[in-house]
């Protein structure tokens, strides 16, 4: 699980040293497991730059628990120093939003995050930046509806040992929906359905062996057993798919008469607007609508807009962040996000004052309160987004210009 992420500026780093690199030598220091060339390396960052020393000693001088430190993995130095340096003269609290089990993939994957310091005026604001009647709002979690052939519909958040007409085995294994035909499954093309509602998500292995993450208010409509001359499934929303190869029988998504085939890739489908967004993450697709076909590289992204297709080059942390368990906005506006939020806690939004153009970039865990997320944005937004939340209905405030 990935931290949060609050800027992406340029880290202020000489001698070779970057983000990927830095953040691990703050914390081996800070516990005190750093080697001799380890620390040779970070003097030399520390002689670099005057900032850097001054934002090295404000965490000994804080005092970190291990528990802290664990923050300071994910460390975008820059943004660190601005929040050091804006301390002085003031009265300031930490406040940690939220908590991540750390990784040097999610470091790289996700690049850095920051241990948010909170800094307050002397005297306190005119209005809070987050109101509160009633209680907050939990993450979604792993749920979902399963519809039989026969419109026999199970409810996924509870264990299923069942068999569909032709014997084909299902059986869920704690948020895992998984297939096995039968021997004698005979050659009758049958569906099932997989509907994940909002607040959910789950995963899929089809009876080839291909894996299916599907997001908040997706469907996923497959055959329980692969008959004809490709593996045809039908989606709506945003599904994540590792198919297993089979060059004799290619794999197909249809999502809006567009299709996405491939023998065996990792790809990533958004169908949510009016738009659908197919990413490739590994191997080769080829998308096609109507008579217009692409094929991509792995890191495109081919969007599906007016019966033209687009291909550019994909931001793949930001693409797959759903499936590893992360909310990742990058320069996004804020009714995008709204919207995104509004899928996985299932609430109402309103809009008060004039919405501004500044786009907005972070990243949280979407294991997170809600509230925690809506203190994450008004950080970003330098406290110009605020918001009032009444039971299930979020009201976002601009300030009046």
């Amino acid at each position: 699980m990935s931290p949060l992420l609050l800027g992406r500026v340029p880290l202020v780093c000489n001698m070779g040293l970057n983000r990927q690199q830095i953040a691990p030598l703050i914390v081996k220091y800070l516990r005190h497991t750093i080697s001799e060339e380890e620390m040779s390396e970070l003097e030399a960052w520390l002689k670099a730059n005057e900032q850097n020393k001054r934002l090295l000693a404000s965490f000994e001088q804080d005092g970190y628990s291990d528990k802290e430190i664990a923050f300071v993995e994910h460390l975008n130095v820059d943004a660190a120093w601005k929040r050091v340096s804006a301390r002085k003269g003031r009265k300031e609290r930490r406040i940690s939003l939220i908590k991540w089990t750390t990784s040097f993939a999610a470091l790289i994957a996700l690049i850095f995050g920051l241990k948010l310091w909170f800094v307050l005026p002397k005297s306190p604001p005119s209005s809070p930046s987050i109101v509160f009647h009633g209680e907050d709002i939990l993450p979604g979690s792993k749920k979902a509806e399963l519809i039989l052939s026969d419109g026999t519909k199970l409810d996924l958040t509870k264990p299923v040992h069942t068999k569909e007409r032709n014997g084909t085995r299902i059986h869920d294994e704690g948020g895992n929906l998984n297939y096995l035909n039968s021997p004698a499954a005979g050659t009758e093309l049958i569906f099932n359905t997989l509907n994940v509602p909002k607040t959910g998500t789950y995963q899929l292995t089809l009876p080839d062996g291909t894996k299916v993450w599907l997001n908040a208010m997706s469907t996923l409509k497959f055959p329980v057993q692969f008959l004809s001359t490709e593996r045809l499934v039908y989606l709506e929303g945003e599904a994540y798919f590792e198919v297993a190869e089979d060059p004799s029988k290619p794999f197909v998504v249809d999502v809006r008469n567009t299709k996405v085939s491939v023998l065996g890739t990792t790809f990533n489908i958004n169908a949510y607007t009016a738009n659908t967004a197919a990413t490739l993450i590994s191997g080769a697709v080829k998308v096609s609508h109507k008579d217009v076909e692409e094929l991509l590289r792995p890191g495109q992204e081919a969007k599906v807009e007016a019966d033209k297709i687009s291909v550019r080059t994909a931001d793949l942390n930001k693409v797959v962040a759903w499936k590893q368990g992360d909310f990742y906005f990058d320069k996004d506006n804020i009714v995008e996000i709204m919207q995104e939020l509004q899928r996985w806690y299932d609430f109402d939004v309103t809009y008060s004052g004039e919405i501004p153009k500044k786009l907005i970039s972070g990243n949280i865990s979407r294991g997170s309160k809600l509230s925690e997320v809506l203190e994450m944005l008004n950080f970003v937004s330098n406290d110009s987004t605020r918001f009032e939340v009444n039971d299930r209905t979020v009201s976002v405030l601009f300030p009046e210009k």
